[in-house]
């Protein structure tokens, strides 16, 4: 495996800033709230200085061409604030490596579209991107409805596609985020460690979606068998801000921990609704830095999520984390603590680097097939951000080994309390 582009963008990055005028300004509408948050279906952000279509055939990079990557997802929307968090880390390592010389001295062509979270437009965004474009990686897919949808398409033109959220396994497609239903063990040992008892009870709020359908699912099954009564379970719609009904619910069943999986508004008016019924049960969210949205809203509440990386501090960032942090700031990103800490953008940015990783090791030209032979054996070092990610980890491709329990100090500040290995 060749280590000297990673070496050159971590040396680079501090250059970055100054060639990225010459990237397309159209990558800098990740802004956290959506890639391009009115577009209609085609509609696309770019990164990268070329526009050449990448050949599919594998060898080894001569440098000055052009490797291709694309991403579809829920750019406008209901999900516009997600799936443009993900642009941002995914824009972030496309514009440090380009600024720094590349992969091996190939620029990377990036070019987002929007699907807005539909699964029809999806598999026709990637269609484009493919045939087209000639696409031999894709990102994206805040839904694993539309990462569903699009999977048939990658496996058919032998393109790897890396999916936030992900229903059922393909040999073709690979996590960019965790994967709910590998979490229960930890929300249940978690649980158990905050409340201090052997024996706690627990309510489960989530959303309705299939995967976090399945993490509620997998917590109710494996509850007994850990020692934890489930004394409420109530299932919330993506669309519900409003969450006094189930409140009162959660109010009334009285547990000594409420376990929670869906967005932020929902997250903020249950833990306000706990709040104001006298409810002080700590919460335990799966969905990350969400978090402390809640804490901000109601600075008191006892806050805890899990997250597969180790938080980023930006005064005392090291290996990985460092590396991040400067492409982030280098691409004119957000880098406070909570926009650093956002768990889809860290996603986007440990794809987009994996990513990487193995198209340097497959050289240039590399096609999908190949890339993908890269990414099922290569280890990446991502120790400070992300230790032990690797695609090759597991047959399922899940690359992350940990979960890491934090617990909200203020809206900018949290401590990590525990570390669990994922469900198998």
């Amino acid at each position: 495996m060749k280590h000297g582009p990673r070496n050159v963008l971590v040396c680079a990055i501090a250059a970055a800033a100054l060639t990225l005028a010459a990237c397309s300004s159209s990558t800098d509408t990740a802004s956290g709230t959506g890639a391009d948050g009115g577009a209609d279906a085609g509609a696309a952000t770019s990164a990268g200085d070329a526009t050449g279509a990448a050949t599919s055939a594998g060898g080894e990079s001569a440098g000055g061409g052009t490797i291709v990557w694309g991403a579809t997802d829920a750019l406008s929307g209901a999900l516009a604030t997600s799936a443009g968090a993900i642009q941002i880390g995914l824009n972030a390592y496309v514009k440090a490596t380009n600024a720094a010389g590349g992969l091996d001295g190939n620029t990377i062509s990036y070019e987002a579209l929007d699907s807005a979270g539909d699964a029809s437009r999806t598999a026709t965004n990637i269609t484009q991107l493919v045939t087209a474009k000639k696409a031999t990686a894709i990102f994206g897919n805040t839904l694993s409805s539309t990462c569903s949808a699009g999977a048939p398409i990658v496996e058919r033109y032998k393109v790897p596609m890396a999916c936030l959220s992900i229903a059922e396994p393909n040999d073709w497609v690979y996590p960019m985020g965790p994967k709910n239903d590998k979490m229960a063990g930890a929300m249940l040992a978690s649980a158990k460690q905050i409340s201090g008892k052997d024996d706690p009870t627990v309510a489960i709020v989530y959303l309705n979606t299939l995967t976090v359908v399945a993490l509620s699912d997998n917590i109710t099954k494996q509850a007994e068998a850990a020692g934890v009564k489930v004394v409420a379970s109530e299932k919330v719609e993506i669309t519900a801000n409003d969450l006094s009904p189930t409140v009162s619910k959660i109010a009334a069943a009285k547990p000594d921990v409420i376990l929670y999986s869906g967005l932020s508004a929902a997250l903020i008016s249950l833990v306000k609704g706990a709040d104001a019924a006298g409810l002080k049960a700590p919460v335990i969210v799966a969905d990350g830095v969400i978090a402390l949205d809640a804490v901000a809203a109601v600075p008191d509440a006892p806050m805890y999520f899990l997250s597969v990386y180790q938080l980023i501090d930006p005064a005392n960032a090291t290996g990985e984390a460092k590396t991040y942090l400067d492409a982030m700031t280098a691409a004119g990103a957000k880098v406070d603590y909570h926009n650093l800490n956002q768990g889809t953008t860290v996603a986007g940015y440990l794809a987009a680097a994996a990513f990487g990783e193995a198209s340097t090791a497959c050289g240039n030209p590399c096609s999908g097939a190949d890339l993908k032979k890269q990414l099922d054996q290569v280890k990446p070092d991502f120790g400070g951000l992300a230790p032990g990610f690797s695609y090759a980890n597991r047959a399922d491709h899940y690359p992350y080994p940990k979960l890491y329990l934090n617990q909200v100090k203020t809206a900018e500040s949290t401590t990590q309390v525990g570390e669990f290995d994922v469900d198998e």
